[in-house]
């Protein structure tokens, strides 16, 4: 009976189908191809754990393969489930070669998890192909780095590392990319055999910093403070950056001409150029105008071998100015201060209460005595005094009794300072009795070429810091006497080029000095100071 009425239906379909003998499957849509029954197969296996065909279905999926339609998200899927090694590493593979290193290096990292496969050799093989330059992508590259550092503990195998660390900084480096660059230098700094290397590839990359600070301000402070540590071993390129950065950036006064004096120092006629500026007044950085330094250090730039042709002309400039500003400074007919003028001005400076007293231009010497207190009382409240640089001669005992006296400048013409010239310690004349001297004047330099007499800077009851200017070839003992035990000097500084001190003093003197630097080559002369008559005290002596 079945088979009756499947024949009599067969018949019914060939004669509707126009003898074309399709099926009631086929005719109803329903029929699969050979292909399409497979995958119907293969799904089925799958679904019911077979792990073979989970592999298949996840590979066909993932790039429609065997009749499969593309579909990675199901590929994945089917892969994910799958307990075979390959697994991960197949999908990894997939999202390396659609650029996807994120869900890449996700995968295997899974892979390392498994232990069974040695994604060490993965990532340096794709470290090594973002690197060059055909495939080069840095960004790749530094991730596979990171993964390089996280997956090896072996502290040979870690220094590789970080030599490969060193060259991607200074890869990033080259490219403007500042960030990274640092990260992957400071990274490697102290790991590795290059580390000279990698201090100056780190050098080189503050320096840029430092000369394009308008661009790279988050990094600034950084670069300074390295280049400072730098600096202070002896390194003679940081300290010349660090004269140009803060020779621009001169917010901060004290360590644009800290930096630029050492760098002066290493040679550089830049560094040479900007202090005759400074020294000139073309730069505001609180030197003062002091004519001799700007010639000296003219001097310098005009004989330096690595003066440009740029610097030389600007040093030629600065020389015809300063010729001319000697001109009027010096070229004054000489004109003597003597008691009335000083009389004058004292009692200016009494009915405004000024404890300042300034001389004015017009004078080239001071009398002896001038402002002598027996004369002048009110010498007793003056605790400044301003000379201008016209004044050449200072005469004995000229501001005898300038008790208060705590500040005092020395032209740089000077050429012959007095006896007694600021005496303000002892007092012998009546109506000094009941005046007691605090006369410590806190900085005072003497010209190189300032003649001395002996006692010049006697009776003075303290120096915070005496500093003798190169130029000075010898010196006598002798300029001191006249102060007593109490009397303390917290700083002396004598110049190189003094070849000869001597010591003509026969008489009892005092003199304490916390710390004395002064050149070796005084060294014999200072220890017989210090065990002679006058009784020299030194603290420390530093020996240059």
């Amino acid at each position: 009976m079945e088979n009756s009425r499947k024949t009599l239906l067969d018949s019914l379909l060939s004669e509707d189908s126009g003898g074309t003998g399709q099926s009631l499957e086929e005719l109803l849509g329903m029929a699969e191809s050979k292909a399409e029954h497979e995958q119907s197969l293969m799904i089925n296996a799958a679904e019911r754990g077979d792990q073979d065909a989970i592999w298949l279905v996840g590979i066909n999926f993932l790039y429609g393969k065997n009749g499969f339609s593309q579909d990675p998200l199901e590929g994945i899927f089917w892969l994910s489930q799958s307990t075979r090694d390959t697994a991960p590493i197949a999908i990894a593979d997939y999202y390396e070669k659609q650029g996807d290193f994120e869900n890449m290096k996700k995968w295997y990292l899974k892979v390392a998890e498994q232990g069974k496969y040695r994604v060490h050799d993965v990532f340096l093989k794709y470290l090594q192909e973002y690197w060059g330059e055909e495939n080069r992508n840095l960004d790749y590259a530094e991730q596979c780095l990171e993964v390089l550092f996280e997956l090896d503990d072996n502290e040979v195998s870690k220094e590789a590392l970080y030599a490969m660390a060193m060259g991607l900084g200074m890869k990033f480096a080259q490219e403007n990319q500042v960030k990274k660059g640092l990260k992957w230098l400071k990274c490697s700094a102290g790991h590795t055999n290059n580390a000279d290397l990698v201090e100056v590839l780190l050098e080189r990359l503050y320096a840029k910093i430092l000369t394009s600070s308008e661009f790279y301000e988050e990094y600034v402070q950084e670069a300074v403070t390295y280049l400072e540590q730098l600096a202070e071993k002896g390194d003679d390129k940081a300290i010349r950056l660090l004269s140009q950065y803060y020779k621009n950036h001169p917010e901060d006064v004290k360590k644009t001409i800290y930096w630029v004096e050492k760098s002066s120092k290493t040679g550089s006629s830049a560094a040479q150029y900007w202090l005759a500026e400074a020294y000139l007044g073309k730069r505001d950085w609180g030197l003062g105008v002091d004519l001799e330094k700007g010639e000296q250090y003219l001097k310098l730039v005009e004989k330096n071998p690595e003066s440009r042709i740029g610097t030389l002309q600007g040093a030629k400039r600065l020389r015809e100015y300063l010729e001319t500003e000697r001109d009027k400074r010096y070229n004054v007919p000489k004109k003597v201060l003597k008691s009335k003028d000083a009389e004058n001005l004292l009692k200016e400076a009494e009915k405004t209460k000024s404890t300042v007293l300034r001389i004015p231009n017009e004078y080239t010497d001071i009398d002896k005595k001038a402002f002598s207190y027996a004369a002048q009382p009110y010498i007793k409240h003056i605790t400044e005094i301003i000379l201008p640089e016209t004044v050449c001669t200072i005469g004995e005992g000229a501001f005898d009794g300038c008790c208060s006296l705590t500040r005092v400048n020395l032209p740089k013409r000077l050429e012959s300072l007095g006896k007694w010239a600021f005496k303000g310690s002892t007092f012998k004349g009546i109506f000094m009795k009941t005046v007691k001297s605090n006369n410590v004047i806190e900085n005072l330099t003497i010209p190189g070429k300032t003649k001395l007499e002996q006692n010049s800077l006697g009776d003075i009851s303290g120096i915070g810091c005496l500093r003798f200017e190169e130029g000075r070839t010898e010196m006598d003992w002798m300029v001191f006497y006249g102060l007593y035990q109490e009397t303390r000097i917290c700083e002396m500084h004598l110049p190189s080029s003094m070849m000869k001190l001597t010591n003509t003093d026969t008489h009892t003197n005092g003199l304490y000095i916390e710390k004395l630097y002064a050149p070796k080559h005084l060294k014999p002369a200072i220890s017989i100071i210090e065990k002679g008559k006058q009784h020299t005290e030194i603290g420390t002596i530093v020996y240059l």
